[in-house]
């Protein structure tokens, strides 16, 4: 009976062990999905990050690109309608180069 009870009380204990074994397992399974999910995550907020600072960037360059445009234009302007002035001043008739001035 010593004998049965010992080889059933090591059985137990096998049995005990592998269990803790296995839940062991399960954790640290668990842990590193965690771990996974969360690096996966990150990821995909830095890819988010870097297009919408490429997408700003990107405005920013469209919005230089129209004000440096619109600066060319005014300063086109500027100097026909000093032109304009010039030639008014010498005498010449302006009143065309004024209605094509718009």
């Amino acid at each position: 009976k010593a004998i049965t009870a010992q080889v059933e009380e090591k059985r137990k204990k096998k049995q005990l062990e592998e269990e803790q074994r296995k839940k062991e397992e399960q954790e640290e399974e668990r842990r590193l999905a965690r771990e996974q999910e969360e690096m996966q995550k990150q990821y995909e907020e830095d890819i988010l990050k870097q297009k919408q600072k490429e997408e700003i960037m990107t405005l920013k360059t469209i919005e230089l690109f129209q004000t440096m445009q619109r600066a060319q234009e005014l300063a086109q302007r500027l100097k026909q309608e000093q032109r304009i002035r010039e030639l008014a001043q010498k005498g010449h008739d302006t009143s065309r180069l004024i209605k094509n001035l718009g």
